[in-house]
């Protein structure tokens, strides 16, 4: 299988908190991959990023991915959870996935804070003539996509408020577990940290981030994922 992702950035495998939920996925089910690094979407079937090709078969959008995964290896990391906590995850990795993930765009694209960074992880190899009216109109573009998506159409503080009381949710949930649905890490993990990594181990500039970094069990949390999946060695 090779998995096809964007860049690492800022320590992490990728800047990605979709490529980086699936690249854990794959350590955490331990199914052998190759990478690839694009810079474009233009040859994934969805037009996505990540992507991943098994055999002669190209498959895009992560939930998909794992879903044929699970079935094709029959490697279920939610084998020990329960209906009601199968049905937890599934609402805190529709809230992470489709809330809380866009809000981490937002923030880096349309934030005077942060768009300088993120222009040049994604424009620096653009050429210097060119560079400013690339990344203008692709953040016009990206600005377009967030109000239409709705998160575009509140204001910077309302955007926050809505990031903060996902962390929080999450927060709640893990509790004092090591992972979120207990003492061994699931499906859901890889999706939480492939977005609250984004949030704390990025020079990232947010409210949500200052939270989540001052949270002693997110931190502990994020690290204890990163160490047993990405570490050297």
């Amino acid at each position: 299988m090779t998995l096809y992702k964007f860049a690492p950035a800022y320590g992490l495998p990728t800047a990605s908190p979709y490529a980086l939920k699936l690249e854990t996925y794959l350590h955490m089910a331990d199914i052998p991959y190759a990478v690839e690094i694009v810079t474009r979407t233009v040859d994934s079937p969805k037009q996505t990023v990540p992507y991943v090709r098994v055999g002669d078969r190209l498959l895009a959008d992560t939930g998909f991915i794992i879903d044929f995964l699970r079935r094709t290896t029959g490697k279920d990391l939610n084998a020990s959870l329960d209906d009601r906590q199968r049905a937890t995850a599934h609402a805190l990795r529709r809230m992470l996935e489709e809330n809380l993930a866009r809000i981490l765009g937002w923030t880096r694209w349309m934030t005077e804070e942060n768009w300088p960074v993120t222009r040049e992880l994604a424009f620096g190899k653009v050429p210097e003539a060119y560079r400013e009216k690339v990344s203008a109109a692709a953040r016009q573009g990206f600005g377009e996509v967030m109000r239409r998506s709705g998160i575009g159409r509140h204001a910077a503080e309302e955007i926050e408020a809505l990031g903060l009381a996902d962390v929080r949710a999450a927060e709640t949930l893990l509790g004092n577990q090591s992972y979120l649905m207990g003492e061994e890490p699931t499906e859901i993990d890889a999706s939480a940290f492939g977005i609250l990594a984004q949030f704390i181990l990025t020079p990232l500039v947010s409210g949500i981030s200052d939270y989540a970094r001052n949270s002693g069990s997110l931190t502990a949390y994020v690290n204890r994922m990163q160490d047993r999946y990405f570490s050297p060695g």
